[in-house]
């Protein structure tokens, strides 16, 4: 579209041969303007010619939008309420179609504005070329343009006034011949190019009436799928469904009801037309989704058989080593995972079929998320644990694909209320299991994230049980994209051990095997790296700075990334402050966390907060995250590092326990619980607000505090919000960490030492 509009401009712009300056007399600027005007009329043919041929596939491709426009706006107005894939779906469409169209938008005002600049200009020469004497005959006419061989037959009267000089002769302001056969011509060239650019204004105005409808309508389609988007993120925030246990009591009623669903759905669409019935088909039936399935089935079949060919045979001997042999059964399954990925992106390609081309953009998805947690596997863990590795992932891998697959086949919500959590509650006992057999033979940071997979899961089943199915499974869709990120970190800052080990300590002379080799990564950097910035710089640059930035910016992305339902905000913000206002529960819980991650890691979560314009009960969730994070440490590690220790991370930042944290994850665990905790307290008992400003600082320099209280302070009493700011942002935070750090050092998971700071 964008060449069509530049085509059209080109036509009407003043090209650099057009004008002329004040030559030595009249005549001879007739003749210039004469020689610039033919060059100008030239060239504007062949920028018609161009714009007529591309503008012939701009009204195919509009007729295209107008059609498409049509078709979602029959699916989306068509829609059922209880169908929330379905709807969602479509909603999608229509509101990936409005930006794709206004990303392509036409700016035909600015078109016709130059048009009529134009036109207004060639009409002035025209009339000043008429009234050089003699003066062509008529204002309106219109010769024809000289054609090579042929001489025009002027159209000419006497000077103005109607009084020719006497004997014949020429009055002096009177053009010579040559003078009038210039201005004849140029009146010719000037006549042709303001007709040519009419008949393109009428072009333009017909393009811009057909653009004007289409995004009338589908300005309609975005506010309704807008409308959609809100009722459905109410019903899965808010409203709910019936808990398992009251679809348990009546049982045979909700078999019934989503027996009728899959009927509806799935059988093959019937039409009753005079007497006779015959068969509509569609492309989102049954018989689709089992084609689907035997597709899906053949090409992992297909490609399990390519990785054995890979691995075991084509493999050369020399890297058959006992490492590798180890790791044979996984690399198989992560050959085949790929090569899945790349078969089904191939046959993408040659689709023409709406469901298929739907589900395959899916299952790439998900296929490429798997590679990248077995490959992450297979590069960090060593080959005694690699069995391990793989299959304490399994049951959340496998959980994923099941949730996938109800995307992929739109299934209906009663049948997803029926089906769903029972089958979520099998996973998580599995996973549970998988975690009791398997955690001792794996690294500590898949320790860390196979609880914390636990954690989301049991969190899911309780949503499900309860009634919140649908949020259930948006909350596995995000953790299965947030898994995949938080295995490539985790895979960037081993990688980065071992080239700083392998490679850079060598290169800066020291002993690979030494005492500070043994060290975490950012003690390494502090000893071993403060004397060779020159060759370290931009390694440290992409440990301290660029994986941290990726850590946290991940949870942002994984929530982007995988809009199962609720994709209708404008901004990351609006949502996190929306759905806290909705859900206090649960989003104050996730807003605590995660803000309380983020301003551990070294990166801004003041920054973070700010460019989310966190305020109201998520910025109140946010700063008791922070503060949690900040007192929680403080005095959890009172014991190693005294009172400096909690005056500089209780004040200044939690920040200085990174080391410790890359060295042992499992004392994070405390204040995130901690976070996790305060967050539905803050939202729900205290009704705890606060502004972008402070939602991120927690107790640094008391800032939190500060603007807690400017916020708060208009609407309660002053002594009522200094109470709730030192419960729930000091006393509160302190208590629990303690508590929750007891525990697990009377189990060993925390030691004396673990928190120690070098100050």
């Amino acid at each position: 579209m964008l060449k069509v509009w530049l085509l059209a401009i080109a036509c009407c712009l003043p090209l650099a041969s057009h004008a002329v300056l004040k030559e030595k007399d009249l005549a001879a600027t007739l003749a210039v303007l004469r020689a610039e005007l033919a060059n100008t009329y030239n060239e504007q043919k062949q920028n018609i010619a161009r714009y007529n041929v591309i503008a012939q596939m701009q009204h195919k491709q509009m007729i295209s939008l107008m059609q498409r426009s049509d078709q979602i706006g029959l699916m989306l107005y068509s829609q059922k309420q209880d169908f929330t894939f379905d709807m969602t779906y479509a909603c999608h469409e229509a509101t990936s179609l409005y930006h794709e169209f206004n990303k392509r938008s036409m700016p035909y005002q600015k078109i016709l504005d130059r048009i009529n600049t134009e036109l207004n200009r060639y009409n002035a020469l025209i009339s000043s070329l008429q009234t050089i004497p003699p003066a062509v005959a008529g204002n309106n006419a219109h010769p024809q343009v000289p054609v090579k061989g042929k001489q025009p037959t002027p159209l000419l009267v006497g000077p103005i006034g109607g009084k020719p000089a006497p004997n014949g002769a020429m009055q002096p302001f009177m053009l010579s011949k040559q003078g009038q056969a210039d201005r004849d011509s140029c009146l010719k060239y000037a006549t042709a190019l303001r007709d040519n650019l009419d008949r393109m204004k009428q072009n333009v105005v017909q393009d811009n009436q057909h653009y004007k409808m289409t995004a009338g309508k589908l300005g309609k389609l975005n506010d309704y799928a807008l409308q959609r988007y809100t009722a459905i993120q109410h019903n899965i925030f808010i409203n709910g469904d019936a808990n398992y246990l009251e679809i348990l009591a009546q049982f045979s009623r909700y078999l019934q009801m989503a027996k009728a669903d899959a009927n509806e759905k799935y059988d093959v669409e019937k039409v009753q037309d005079k007497n006779k019935q015959h068969n509509v088909e569609s492309q989102w039936r049954g018989p689709i989704v089992v084609g689907l399935s035997i597709f899906v089935l053949f090409y992992i079949f297909v490609a399990s058989l390519l990785s054995n060919v890979l691995v075991r045979w084509l493999v050369p001997k020399r890297f058959r080593t006992k490492e590798f042999m180890k790791k044979k059964v996984c690399l198989i399954l992560a050959a085949a995972m790929i090569i899945f990925a790349i078969s089904i992106m191939v046959c993408r390609t040659f689709m023409y079929h709406n469901f298929f081309l739907m589900a395959s953009k899916l299952l790439i998805e998900y296929a490429w998320l798997l590679c990248v947690i077995f490959v992450s596997l297979l590069i960090r863990i060593k080959g005694d644990q690699i069995k391990s590795g793989f299959r304490i992932y399994t049951p959340i891998m496998l959980m994923s694909f099941v949730v996938i697959s109800f995307r992929i086949i739109f299934i209906p919500n009663n049948l997803v209320q029926l089906i769903f959590p029972p089958i979520l509650l099998v996973f998580t006992l599995w996973q549970w299991s998988v975690i009791r057999r398997h955690n001792n033979n794996i690294p500590r940071s898949d320790i860390f994230y196979t609880w914390v997979s636990l954690t989301i899961m049991v969190a899911s089943t309780f949503a499900a049980w309860y009634g919140y199915t649908l949020l259930s499974v948006q909350i596995l869709i995000w953790w299965m994209f947030q898994l995949a990120c938080i295995q490539t970190v985790t895979c960037i800052y081993d990688l980065l051990a071992v080239y700083e080990e392998r490679y850079l300590a060598k290169h800066i002379g020291e002993i690979a095997n030494n005492k500070v080799a043994r060290l975490n990564i950012l003690e390494a950097i502090r000893k071993r790296h403060e004397k060779h910035i020159n060759q370290t710089w931009l390694y440290d640059f992409v440990a301290m700075s660029v994986v941290p930035v990726m850590g946290v910016l991940s949870i942002l992305l994984s929530i982007w990334w995988a809009p199962a339902i609720g994709k209708a905000a404008s901004s990351v913000g609006n949502l996190i402050m929306w759905a806290t206002e909705l859900q206090p529960f649960f989003m104050g819980i996730l807003v605590s966390v995660i803000v309380g991650i983020a301003l551990t890691l070294p990166i801004s979560s003041a920054a973070i907060c700010a460019a989310l314009s966190l305020t109201g009960l998520a910025g109140g969730a946010a700063v008791a995250g922070c503060c949690a994070q900040m007192v929680g440490f403080a005095v959890m590690s009172f014991k190693e590092n005294k009172w400096g220790g909690l005056i500089a991370q209780g004040v200044g930042t939690s920040m200085l326990q990174v080391p410790n944290i890359v060295k042992k994850p499992l004392i994070w665990l405390p204040v995130i619980l901690s976070s996790a905790v305060l967050g539905p307290v803050s939202t729900m008992l205290f009704h705890m607000t606060n502004n972008a400003t402070g939602s991120g600082m927690g107790s640094a320099g008391f800032v939190g505090q500060i603007m807690t209280w400017q916020v708060m302070a208009q609407t309660e009493h002053p002594v009522v919000v200094l109470l709730k700011i030192v419960v729930i942002q000091f006393m509160l935070p302190a208590v629990l960490t303690v508590v929750f750090a007891q525990f697990m050092r009377k189990h060993n998971f925390i030691k004396d030492g673990d928190m120690k700071l070098d100050l």
